[in-house]
């Protein structure tokens, strides 16, 4: 038992990963396809963003 607890952290991190991901992704797709994704907003965005992702 004292194993699930101390592992159930680490998989609920993961879930809320997924979650958070999902939520964003539907977002974008759905401002796409309705044409109210501002690509000039979204690029400023990125180009000020620190992380860098290879």
């Amino acid at each position: 038992m004292a194993l699930v607890i101390s592992v159930d952290p680490i998989v609920d991190m993961g879930r809320t990963l997924v979650n958070i991901n999902d939520s964003i992704i539907a977002g974008l797709l759905t401002a796409k396809h309705n044409d109210l994704l501002d690509t000039k907003v979204l690029a400023e965005a990125q180009s000020k963003s620190t992380l860098i992702i290879h």
